[in-house]
């Protein structure tokens, strides 16, 4: 059976509202569809209703971490030299798109897995931007300023979506199985594509000041 109770915290993740159900074990839940942790495992088979409560009450929201002073500020150029050196470069936008693409791709993730992706990418959703690292204007925004020669190179195979200084190169498996050329030459475009995408962004930003 499932009941509410009024001795229920809100959830520390999103602030949603809590339910208690209760059957052969007790377990809570947040209400709230869109939280991140919706249904996290350590407050789950509690033989006893108030131990339940008592150990959804005492949770803590995850620690955000403050970015460091001398954490060095990653440019564009910097990602697409480590991209390329094949180093690997991270930021919070690209950690979030990985997480969620290999929870959705990978079959063999068992709930305890899932539950620490989950955990990961709510602590990811409270963290601050890291220096140098900005949200990426809507596609919506942006095209306007782009040229028709880069968007229609860009439809030919690189995602629109995952251009915040890194791209992924086209596959068989990406979005445009007929597209052909080398990897100098994708990379190339690429840059290209980048370097309008920058334009783009301060045609947006001056178009933006004009208006206030």
């Amino acid at each position: 059976m499932q009941d509410r109770s009024d001795d229920l915290l809100p959830c520390p993740f999103c602030g949603g509202e809590a339910k208690l159900v209760s059957g052969t074990s007790s377990m809570v839940q947040c209400l709230n569809d869109q939280c991140i942790i919706g249904d996290p495992a350590p407050f789950n088979d509690f033989t006893h209703r108030s131990d339940a409560i008592t150990a959804w009450n005492t949770r803590a929201a995850p620690p955000v971490e403050q970015p460091r002073a001398s954490t060095p500020a990653v440019g564009r150029d910097a990602r697409w030299q480590s991209r390329d050196g094949c180093a690997g470069s991270m930021s919070k936008a690209r950690a979030a798109y990985f997480l969620d693409r290999f929870k959705r791709e990978e079959k063999l993730l068992g709930p305890n897995e899932q539950w620490a992706i989950d955990y990961i990418m709510a602590i990811l959703a409270l963290h601050p931007p890291a220096v140098g690292e900005v949200e990426r204007p809507s596609d919506d925004d942006l095209d306007p300023h782009l040229p028709d020669t880069i968007w229609a190179a860009k439809r030919c195979g690189i995602q629109r979506g995952i251009l915040d200084g890194w791209f992924v190169p086209w596959s068989p498996r990406n979005d445009n199985q007929f597209a052909e050329g080398s990897w100098s030459a994708w990379l190339n475009l690429a840059r290209e594509i980048l370097a309008a995408d920058e334009k783009a962004r301060t045609a947006l930003s001056t178009e933006q000041v004009s208006h206030d």
